[in-house]
Order: structure tokens, then sequence, then C-alpha cells
């Protein structure tokens, strides 16, 4: 009876596993904890957290096409984190990355006024630490050996000239992590955050996702 997991009999989906992280990082979640989940996570992908700002954790909708697994943003969106979340290894959809960038970080950066069109389709911009700290596209796998799909990375096909001008590829730098090494210590930073007396539910289901997290193959 001690050996038994909870995560291990569930069978998740890579959406049940981005419903978990989302409930986990959530500033709201009835976990009580408010925004310490979240903070340590930015932490680990390199994000700046503003505790003035009001966050948000959701999937959502990219453009015509495409649901976003994670995407964290600000109100005022000088800050986004988009999460294609690939731990079942699933095969990415014809330029799946290079949309989601466009919608959600080009569109907003672009509309800011402070860079123009071209700077922000260069390799340059990877050199911009106000805006590669900020805005991150970020592929998360179950161990790290998943690459990134190349056509996932190609520009789409568009009769409405929204990708006129373009790099045929994908410029801008992906973050990769992974459930083994980077959500595993960070579940475990947050699980050292949570009192064991006063939380004893939610500290026993972040130690089974850790240890469910530990038999991935």
């Amino acid at each position: 009876m001690d050996n038994f997991n909870f995560f291990k009999n569930l069978h998740l989906t890579e959406d049940g596993h981005s419903s978990i992280l989302k409930r986990i990082l959530s500033t709201s979640g009835t976990h009580g904890y408010k925004d310490n989940f979240l903070r340590l996570f930015l932490e680990k992908i390199g994000v700046p957290y503003n505790v003035e700002k009001k966050w948000h954790v959701t999937g959502k909708k990219s453009g015509n096409r495409g649901m976003v697994d994670l995407i964290i943003y600000n109100d005022d969106l000088s800050t986004i984190a988009v999460i294609e979340n690939k731990i079942k290894n699933a095969k990415e959809q014809p330029s799946q990355l290079y949309r989601y960038w466009r919608n959600e970080i080009f569109e907003p950066l672009l509309k800011s006024g402070m860079y123009p069109k071209d700077y922000l389709i260069s390799k340059e911009v990877n050199e911009n630490k106000e805006i590669t700290d900020h805005y991150k596209v970020i592929y998360l796998t179950a161990d790290g050996r998943k690459k990134i799909g190349k056509e996932s990375m190609k520009r789409p096909e568009s009769k409405d000239g929204k990708y006129d001008g373009f790099p045929e590829i994908f410029n801008f730098n992906v973050t990769e992590i992974s459930y083994k090494k980077d959500i595993k210590n960070w579940l475990i930073d947050c699980k050292k955050v949570v009192s064991r007396d006063e939380s004893l539910r939610l500290y026993l289901i972040l130690e089974q996702y850790i240890e469910w997290i530990d038999s991935l193959e």
C-alpha cells in the first residue's frame, strides 16, 4: 500500500499534465500559496517576476488554429511565456512553434511600438535581454531527448500575406526544458515552501507527482 502512486494510475494525456501544471502555477489557486509556485517556476526559466503585475496562467487558442498548452503572461503583456508540452512525445503540427511565436509574442511586441518588424524577425533579437528575458517560447519534453521537429520551425503558408517578409525558418530562440530535470526540481522547490502540517494533501500530491516523474522512461 505504501507504494501506491495516484498519478501512475491516471494515464494522463498531455492536456491532463498541462492542467496539473496550470493549477499549481495559478496565483489564485485553491492550493492557497498565492504566487509562490509561479515565482519559483519563472525563476527556473529565467523570467523576472514583477510583484506589481497581475499574472495569468492558462491555455488558449492561438490564431485561427492550434491551442497553446500553457501561456503565462501579465496584464500589460510585458512578459509572456508560451509553453508547448510534449511529455507524450506527440508530433508537432506544421509550423506550430512558428505560429505560436507569431501570434503570442511577435504581435504584442510589434503593437508596443518599441521595435520594428524587421528587428523582431531577425536573429539579432536574440541578443536583446529586454526581450529574451521577458518573452519566451518553451519546449517541454519528458526527459530532453525529444528534439523540436523541423516542420514546427518552418514559416506557415499564408494566402492573406500574414507571413510576408518573414524568414523561412523561425529565428527566435526556443528554451528547452524537461519534466525529469526542470519540472522535477521546480516541484521539489515548491514542496519546500509547503507546510506538511498545514497542507498535508498538497504536500503529498507534490511528492507523488515528483515520484511519478522519476518513473518516466
